[in-house]
């Protein structure tokens, strides 16, 4: 009773309070995404310089530019990578985790996008391809917003970190100061990222977590705020970076019609900052708007599995990625494919942006984001683990030579926790349910986002490691255990450099 008479006697103050809290909590999150979006802006767009007109071969070298050559006069670039057109191969995994079982292994194939650089592969060099190429011409051109700090910001096992690092090498003058701003669940494959960042001769003042969270944080945001410097968008979200990966969607339709492999059905690939699957969606809308005879299949979809658990929620209880108003909130696939179609049409290219939303929520794009199967963000979930595992015991991959027909066994995939183990188990599993009823003859890609190549540069990255991060993050590092038996390895004090570096090539 006195709770009532409590509401009735205070129930202007409280609808007073409710209101305020609520006018500061929308306030402060308009604040918080009009920040974002500025930082995302820092990379910017720029043609090209006379120097990188002389020495690329953008026609002949980017699929995109093949599909749209005039695009080449007005957005710089670079080729980053000695591996494109990245490979498809042939794959096959056991589907059953029974030892005992007796069944055909269940074959599907592979982008290989972890053998696009010898010097560090992965879905991050079209990202990079032109951002790294934006930002020299910006350099060259004396502008001032980008000749201060260049920071570059993710978690503890950042592959966007690593990859700016090494390919910035020799491209900018600018040095690269690392911020990892979140740590990530303890595992050698984000442990060795970390080491393999601080043996680059560009990384300069690494901060990271165990300083404390604004320090972090500002570090990151002041270049774009203060607009001198650049602030990297986590992912390579901003456009320059998601127009690279619709080279990626040209490349594979190009493969398509040369006869590599068949038309798909399905691909799979995670979604981090969601910057390659909203590349890919206007990448296969830009395929089909010229004619190509690829993704033609009824029932063609992408399938993406977001990494992150608070992305995977938010899109499980209010269709973050898909729905109107998500196309406010950076690194929603949503903001990133509507960002990057305006960019592409104020680049002289077509406006593809009712075809990609149409592909969206209509159900070209599937989001598999189930908490079991997503666990934590920078971790293996039991699912992923499970899967990993399987393939380590089972997986095969195989190409054909060329000129006798003859298969040969290929690199194995890095199936780490932090990214592409989730997509993987999430195919497997809806293999196996569609074996189950009967229908499993489809054709499906995976698409490998993870470097084959763990590279490390010219400085001694133990030693930097142990004099320059805190204590609280070689504790961390310690704690990180080798997740496969493909790359076993000890980041300790006992092992030093000797418990891992078997596993990095010097480049």
């Amino acid at each position: 009773m006195w709770f009532w008479r409590f509401l009735r006697d205070h129930r202007w103050k409280l609808l007073t309070a409710s209101l305020t809290a609520g006018i500061a909590a929308g306030a402060g999150l308009a604040a918080a995404l009009s920040v974002l979006r500025v930082v995302q802006r820092s990379v910017g767009l720029a043609p090209p310089t006379r120097e990188q007109l002389e020495e690329e071969q953008p026609e002949t070298c980017s699929p995109l530019f093949r599909l749209l050559p005039a695009l080449a006069q007005r957005l710089a670039w670079r080729q980053l990578g000695d591996g494109f057109p990245t490979p498809v191969h042939r794959a096959q995994v056991a589907l059953s985790d029974d030892a005992n079982a007796v069944e055909e292994p269940w074959t599907f194939f592979v982008k290989r996008e972890d053998l696009s650089s010898s010097s560090y592969g992965g879905n991050k060099v079209r990202t990079l391809q032109h951002q790294i190429a934006v930002l020299e011409a910006r350099t060259e051109r004396r502008d001032p917003a980008v000749l201060g700090n260049f920071v570059v910001a993710g978690s503890g096992g950042s592959n966007q970190v690593l990859a700016t690092a090494g390919h910035a090498r020799g491209r900018l003058r600018q040095p690269v100061q690392p911020s990892w701003v979140t740590k990530d669940p303890p595992d050698n494959d984000n442990s060795l990222n970390m080491l393999a960042t601080l043996s680059f001769d560009n990384v300069t003042t690494p901060v990271s977590w165990a300083s404390p969270r604004a320090a972090a944080l500002w570090s990151f945001l002041s270049p774009a705020l203060r607009g001198t410097g650049v602030s990297v968008f986590p992912g390579g979200n901003p456009p320059a970076g998601v127009i690279g990966q619709l080279g990626g969607a040209v490349e594979l339709a190009e493969q398509i019609e040369a006869g590599l492999l068949k038309d798909v059905d399905r691909i799979y690939l995670p979604v981090g900052s969601a910057c390659t699957i909203s590349g890919m969606i206007l990448g296969v809308c830009l395929v089909r708007r010229q004619g190509m005879r690829a993704f033609e299949k009824p029932g063609f979809k992408i399938v993406g599995v977001p990494i992150h658990h608070a992305s995977a929620a938010g899109h499980r209880l209010l269709a973050l990625h898909t729905a109107g108003w998500a196309k406010h909130v950076p690194m929603s696939i949503r903001h990133t494919v509507e960002m990057t179609a305006a960019a592409l049409v104020d680049l002289g290219g077509p406006d593809l942006l009712d075809d990609a939303v149409a592909m969206l929520v209509e159900g070209g794009v599937e989001l598999v984001a189930d908490a079991e199967l997503i666990g934590a963000y920078g971790g293996h979930s039991p699912l992923s683990k499970q899967a990993s595992e399987l393939y380590d015991a089972t997986g095969r991959v195989f190409s054909v030579d060329a000129t006798t027909g003859a298969e040969k066994i290929e690199k194995p995939l890095w199936l780490c926790g932090h990214f592409a183990a989730k997509a993987f188990a999430a195919m497997l599993r809806d293999q196996r349910r569609d074996s189950d009823r009967g229908c499993g003859n489809k054709v499906v890609l995976f698409w490998q986002t993870k470097s084959h190549v763990l590279p490390r540069g010219d400085v001694d990255e133990w030693t930097r490691f142990r004099d320059e991060m805190p204590a609280s993050c070689h504790r961390w590092a310690e704690r990180g255990k080798a997740a496969s038996s493909l790359r076993p390895a000890d980041v300790s004090v006992e092992t030093g450099p000797d418990g891992y570096r078997h596993l990095m090539s010097k480049i």
